[in-house]
Formats: structure tokens, C-alpha cells, sequence
């Protein structure tokens, strides 16, 4: 029974440079989102969402789940879906205050995830590390500026890989 990954003797180089890409990627979104997230929730869904889109960009760079198409499409659509939804949970809280009761953000928030995999699917654009995104905007308070930070990573990463691919393999 084998421990380790049988190809990591073969091609240790790999697996150190490309986990050492996702630390150094990872790393740049933390300091990123802790200088403008003022928002707390939404600064660690945005950083492990971005987290895991990078396990998968630098370990499967050749995987269909983390074309530029998708991983910037993903996050486009859950942004664009947990914005929305929190406005709606955010305008029926202030038409009608007893429902907050009704736990009408969770409710919203729950919904902005479905919503947002829907769209995903729909678009073509599925990333399943940007779904949660969506139900994170709806339940955290946030910033325009979370946002940005949050959608700039997705685009450097997207551009790390097309700049780096050549010198990667697959590692799972």
C-alpha cells in the first residue's frame, strides 16, 4: 500500500512549485481581503472559496473546472446572484420589519445559492467553489470594495494558470 501519490517521485518539482502557487495565491487573497473586508464572514468564504479554486486550478490545470471562462464566470454569477438576493431580503425586511422573524435572510441567502448553481449551469460557467459566495453575500454584511478584491482574485488566478500552465502537469 502506497502512501504517497505514485507519480510525486517522478515529479516532486511539480508538486512543490504548483502547491507552492496556490500558497503564494492564497496567501495575497488573505492579505487582500484583511486590508479591505470589513466584513469578517465574508472575507473567510471569499478566502476559502478563492482557496479552493486555486487547489483545483494548480492541481487539475487542465481540468474543465477551472477555464478562465469558468472560474471568472462562476464568481461573476454568484456575485451577481448574492447581491441581488440580499437586496431583496434587504428591501422585504424594510416593506414589511415583522418578517425578519420569518428568518427571511436565511431564507434568501439559501435561495442565492440554488440561484447561483442554476445560473452556473445554465451559463456554462459551473465553478462549484463560487456557489457558497453567493449565500455568504446574502447573510454577511459587505462592502463594495470585498467584492472587488474578491473578483480581482478570481481574474489573477485565471491568469496565473494561462501564464504558468506550460510548466505545470496534473497532479491528482
Amino acid at each position: 500500500m502506497m502512501f504517497f501519490d505514485e507519480k510525486f517521485l517522478e515529479h516532486k518539482w511539480h508538486y512543490f512549485f504548483q502547491a507552492t502557487l496556490a500558497g503564494l495565491f492564497i496567501f495575497g487573497v488573505l492579505v487582500a481581503l484583511g486590508g479591505f473586508a470589513g466584513a469578517a464572514i465574508l472575507g473567510v468564504v471569499g478566502a476559502t472559496s478563492l482557496g479552493s479554486s486555486a487547489f483545483i486550478t494548480f492541481s487539475m490545470h487542465k481540468g474543465v473546472l477551472c477555464t478562465a471562462k469558468r472560474v471568472i464566470g462562476g464568481y461573476v454569477v454568484a456575485l451577481l446572484v448574492g447581491v441581488l438576493m440580499w437586496e431583496l431580503a434587504k428591501y422585504l425586511g424594510a416593506l414589511k420589519p415583522e418578517y425578519s422573524q420569518y428568518y427571511i435572510h436565511e431564507l434568501f441567502a439559501a435561495f442565492a445559492a440554488g440561484a447561483a448553481m442554476f445560473f452556473m449551469i445554465i451559463l456554462d460557467v459551473k465553478h462549484p467553489p463560487a456557489a457558497g459566495l453567493a449565500l455568504a453575500i446574502v447573510i454577511a454584511p459587505w462592502s463594495m470594495m470585498t467584492l472587488v478584491v474578491i473578483m480581482s482574485a478570481a481574474v489573477i488566478l485565471a491568469i496565473i494558470k494561462k501564464l504558468l500552465q506550460r510548466w505545470m502537469i496534473t497532479l491528482i
